[in-house]
């Protein structure tokens, strides 16, 4: 009796045990339940081990978030291509000049414009296309003006990325660039002289060696730049621009800090039946607003052609870039006119400009996100934590019209700094020297502008 409660003592005994240590593996399946110490002295409390500290929580929580995050951006790219996207863009420039030190010249009047308002949007569908539908409201339109409104087809057999629409006759780099991401205020003189604007056409565009060669070629209307306000033309003959356009990319870093980019482009001009002189006027360093201090043209023109070559080098912070033009006016009264600019830019902190493959311009600046100018508090009291970043610019240009009945030439140089911000908003100071010379007369003129711009 007593060797059988003994033996029933001990079958307790284990039981108790085992019933412990099957109530310890139970809670241990919980990843973020403490495991207790088996032995405990009474006098000690149980200490617990292998508990997550609030840093390893935090930095979990993060990554889940992360990961939930990323995919449902996954998931809403695939669902963007069952249906049409939709992003609002647009943009608002305030520009103020001050003319001085005139000379031999048209008197030019200080001025502040709203130079830009602009609002649009575009967006992608259906894995196949995408389209733009942008409208100005500015000082000179009255109403609404149609700005690039097209629809794009990609992957169209043998004709690659298919356009159509109200946009830009691609002649030149510095032109085609959107105005967000331009150095200067203005552009150059040769990049506006010899551009034929927005037009009315059908384009097409091929890349290859990973997009590093791009060709451009479309066919507009001569005498459709105005539908932009009248919002139709109607003529039976309206003039044909045929406009093609090649750029290479031969030298790029992995980063996109450095590249070298060259290209040329050429127009053919067919005129409009009704079309018999070419006008060709000048404002000082282009600026808009400002009396014309060339005025003269061509007559008797029926065709004409243009074509220029450009390139553009990227080291990081620094860059230079330069284009030349020309232009061939046939008829009873044609000749030749040609010009180019020069422009040096550098960044005055470790940033740089990025390069666009699928327009062949330069674009946006990549600055990080510690660089944005922003405030803090302190005590109370604001203060500056990054003041943004800077960016110093030179630019030389020309044209000469000595064809021209009375010949004509100009000069500008302009120089400034331009205060980014941050990657959407940028504040511009620049010193123009203009030195026009008309009807044999030679001239000059000083001004000075600052303008702010964002865009979204």
């Amino acid at each position: 009796m007593a060797r059988m409660s003994k033996i029933v003592g001990i079958v307790v005994c284990s039981l108790i045990f085992l019933s412990d240590a099957f109530g310890v593996l139970a809670q241990s399946d919980d990843a973020t339940a403490p495991v207790y110490s088996p032995v405990v002295d009474s006098d000690e409390q149980a200490i617990p081990v292998n508990v997550p500290n609030s840093a390893e929580t935090t930095d979990l929580e993060a990554r889940i978030s992360a990961l939930e995050n990323s995919l449902a951006k996954q998931k809403e790219k695939q669902d963007s291509a069952n249906k049409i996207t939709i992003k609002s863009i647009g943009r608002v420039y305030m520009d103020g000049y001050l003319f001085a030190d005139q000379k031999n010249v048209q008197e030019q009047e200080n001025y502040f414009s709203f130079r830009n308002v602009w609002f649009g949007v575009r967006g992608e569908g259906y894995k196949i296309f995408d389209y733009s539908l942008e409208l100005a409201f500015e000082p000179t339109t009255n109403g609404a003006e149609l700005k690039n409104v097209f629809v794009g087809v990609k992957n169209v057999p043998f004709l690659d990325y298919v356009r159509a629409g109200y946009y830009k006759v691609e002649t030149g780099m510095a032109y085609l660039q959107s105005p967000n991401h331009s150095t200067a205020m203005e552009l150059a003189h040769p990049s506006s002289v010899f551009a034929f604007n927005r037009r009315l056409g059908v384009s097409s565009t091929h890349y290859l060696a990973d997009d590093r060669l791009r060709w451009f070629a479309g066919v507009f209307g001569e005498e459709a730049g105005t539908i932009g306000t009248a919002k139709s033309y109607v003529n039976d003959s309206q003039g044909t621009i045929l406009n093609t356009r090649l750029t290479m990319l031969p030298l790029t870093s992995a980063d996109g800090k450095r590249f070298f980019h060259t290209g040329a482009h050429y127009t053919y001009v067919d005129r409009a039946a009704s079309a018999s002189a070419a006008a060709f006027r000048l404002k000082p360093g282009g600026i808009p607003n400002s009396a014309n201090i060339v005025n003269s043209g061509f007559s008797g023109v029926t065709r004409f052609s243009e074509g220029g070559v450009e390139f553009a080098y990227q080291n990081h912070r620094w860059a230079l870039q330069s284009e030349l033009y020309g232009m061939n006016y046939s008829g009873t009264g044609g000749g030749n006119i040609y010009g180019g600019y020069v422009e040096a830019r550098c960044f005055l902190a470790d940033c740089y400009r990025s390069y666009e493959k699928k327009s062949g311009v330069i674009g946006n600046i990549k600055m990080e996100e510690s660089q944005n100018l922003y405030f803090e508090e302190n005590d109370g009291m604001y203060s500056p934590k990054s003041w943004g970043v800077a960016e110093a610019f030179v630019q030389w240009a020309f044209v000469n019209a000595s064809d021209l009945v009375p010949e004509t030439r100009v000069q500008d140089i302009t120089a400034g700094i331009t205060w980014y911000w941050n990657p959407n908003t940028r504040t511009i100071f620049e010193y123009i020297h203009s030195m026009p010379e008309d009807r044999g007369t030679k001239g000059s003129i000083d001004a000075l502008g600052m303008t702010l711009r964002y865009f979204f």
